[in-house]
This record gives C-alpha cells, sequence and structure tokens, in this order.
C-alpha cells in the first residue's frame, strides 16, 4: 500500500466528524516545515471522490468548512493551513468528475488564488490541474477566462496550472496553453498587473518556468513564438525568456533552436 493509499485509508475513520478530521489533517499535515504534506492532499481528494460520489451538496459543505480556514486562523506555515490547502485540492478532484460543479469550482479557486498564504496558492494550482485532468479541452477554455483576470495571483494560479505536461500531451491542449500564456504575456508587456509589486513578482516567477513547460509542448509554433519575445526590448519579458531558457526541456525539445534564440539576447 502506498502512502496515499495508506492516508487514505485512515481518513475513512474520521471523515464523519468534522473535528477528527480537522485534526487528523492538522497532525499529519508535516507543518512547520519547508514541505506540507501533498499526498495527505490527494489522499484527502481520493477518499471525497470516493466517498461523494453522486453527492455533491454533501461534499460542498466539507469543502465549503475547510475553505473558511483563513489566514488569521492558521497563517503560511500553520499546521491549520493544510486544511484548506487540502480543500483546494479536493475541489479540482472532484469537480472533473462531477461536471455541475465545474462553475463553482473555477468561481472557488479563483478565490483562494488570491490567498496570502503562498503554499495554499500552490493547493490552487494543483486543484485546477486536477481539474484539468477531468477534460483538458473543456477547463483549458474556462481556465483561460483567467488569462483576463485583473489579479496578477490568479493569473499566475492559472499559468502553474498549464505548466503542467501530461495535461499537454494533446497539440491542440498545447496551442490552447499556448495562446493562454500569450494573452497572459501580452498584459505584461502593455504594463498591466505591475502596480502590486508582490503579487507581480509571484506572476513573473511563475511565468519564468511555465512558460518552457507550453514552448517545449508547442513545437515549432511555440518556439517561434520564444523568438518573438526573446526581441522584446522589455527588461520583464527578456527576464522571462532568459529564466526560461535555463530550463533543460527546451534543450531537450530543440536544441538548435534553444541555442539561437539564447544568442540572441
Amino acid at each position: 500500500m502506498t502512502k496515499r493509499e495508506c492516508l487514505a485509508e485512515q481518513l475513512r475513520t474520521v471523515r464523519e466528524e468534522e473535528r477528527d478530521l480537522f485534526t487528523f489533517l492538522k497532525e499529519n499535515s508535516n507543518l512547520p516545515g519547508p514541505r506540507g504534506n501533498i499526498e495527505l492532499a490527494f489522499a484527502f481528494a481520493d477518499d471525497c471522490v470516493a466517498n461523494f460520489a453522486e453527492r455533491p451538496t454533501a461534499f460542498q459543505a466539507i469543502y465549503r468548512s475547510m475553505a473558511a480556514v483563513s489566514a488569521s486562523e492558521a497563517d503560511t506555515n500553520d499546521p491549520g493551513e493544510i486544511i484548506p490547502f487540502c480543500a483546494a485540492v479536493a475541489l479540482g478532484a472532484y469537480a472533473a468528475r462531477e461536471k455541475s460543479l465545474h462553475g463553482f469550482a473555477v468561481s472557488e479557486l479563483r478565490r483562494l488564488a488570491a490567498d496570502s498564504r503562498w503554499r495554499l496558492r500552490e493547493g490552487v494550482a494543483m486543484g485546477l490541474q486536477e481539474l484539468l485532468s477531468g477534460s483538458v479541452p473543456v477547463n483549458l477554455a474556462l481556465l483561460g477566462r483567467l488569462a483576463r483576470d485583473p489579479d496578477p495571483l490568479v493569473v499566475r494560479a492559472a499559468v502553474a496550472a498549464m505548466a503542467e505536461p501530461r495535461m499537454l500531451t494533446d497539440s491542440s491542449a498545447a496551442r490552447t496553453a499556448l495562446e493562454f500564456h500569450r494573452l497572459v504575456l501580452e498584459r505584461v508587456a502593455a504594463g498591466d498587473f505591475r502596480e502590486d509589486k508582490e503579487a507581480f513578482r509571484v506572476l513573473v516567477k511563475g511565468l519564468s518556468y511555465s512558460l518552457s513547460v507550453v514552448i517545449a509542448a508547442a513545437g515549432e509554433a511555440g518556439f517561434r513564438y520564444l523568438r518573438t519575445l526573446a526581441a522584446s526590448e522589455d527588461a520583464v519579458m527578456r527576464k522571462i525568456v532568459r529564466e526560461n531558457l535555463k530550463k533543460a526541456r527546451l534543450s531537450r525539445a530543440n536544441a538548435a533552436e534553444t541555442a539561437a534564440i539564447k544568442a540572441l539576447l
């Protein structure tokens, strides 16, 4: 039995009582510490998918209770932060199978993406990836709406969610993800997002790796776009290109083109 399966088995014994569930999650959070218990979040998601099958109202009730744990109650690195973290991952996984909750999931994950806690924001990106796994083309379109969101933290969550190679094996999905990044980067070049310096920094950091994942998946069209970005006079855009060129996945995808683009900077 894997660690994830073992945790899911233990969760079945505590899920009925909210107090017991919250205590179990906190005790197994690995927090405070550098790495929260990600396996716990996915085990909880597995348990929700199995236990609440065809019972979306019951799932929403436990989700809302968990997502309501605020930063004032459990700030970054507090064991209680694992509770909304698990809720975000489980929401994406459950909604991937329960189509009636697609809109609810995108709305809720958008809200949580703007949270002050960086670890919870990572949980949101994982939740969005879980949602994508249900139907990549359909849900990429839903995520595409987030490219126009005014909050850079929300845009960053969608960018991070798309930066998952297993989601981009289909050429159509890769093209959609490339267009999403194109729109986001056009907004960055136009000066959007820059008023909130910290949130903008987080978005740029995300784009500094996510673009390479999308370029590698998109192939020739992706590298053509990367050449265009490398010719930009905007310092932030050039920084994003330089950081992505450091990723080995680009050289593996096209070593000659990667070297040629590096020479442009």
